[in-house]
């Protein structure tokens, strides 16, 4: 996936998360600017069930696929410090956008181009089992 016209790896496509969220690494990585963040006000509520304040939310374009199977989109991510093995995590905001279907047993998800078309992206089981690895430490 390419966020803010950088090539992002290690994403989480989460159809649980009522936010798409990007984590501050990957922000500063993106070599976004703080003072593009809108602020908020509210807090989130992490994996481990504690409450945490974003440093605020930004909309970045996205592109998932390439050349004929690419879908373009502008989403807003929530910008979270915290560690995470993830880099973003794609919630329901951004799966409903492109159209996606996500099937988390064969690791893919269908979406729809551009054009209309459907298409398919495919996730990688070894980072995803290296991301669970680095989860649990």
């Amino acid at each position: 996936m390419r966020i803010a016209n950088w090539e992002v790896d290690r994403i989480l496509i989460d159809g649980g998360s009522s936010a798409n969220i990007i984590y501050i690494s990957a922000f500063n990585e993106l070599k976004l600017d703080k003072k593009d963040l809108q602020r908020v006000s509210y807090e989130v509520t992490g994996f481990n069930g504690s409450g945490l304040t974003p440093e605020g939310i930004i909309e970045l374009s996205v592109r998932v696929g390439e050349r004929s199977r690419r879908r373009d989109v502008r989403v807003e991510f929530l910008v979270i410090n915290s560690p995470s093995p993830y880099n973003v995590i794609m919630g329901r905001p951004l799966i409903h956008k492109i159209g996606g279907v996500v099937s988390t047993y064969h690791l893919a998800m269908a979406y729809t181009t551009n054009e209309g078309w459907s298409a398919k992206l495919r996730g990688s089981q070894k980072t995803a089992q290296q991301c669970y690895i680095t989860a649990l430490k």
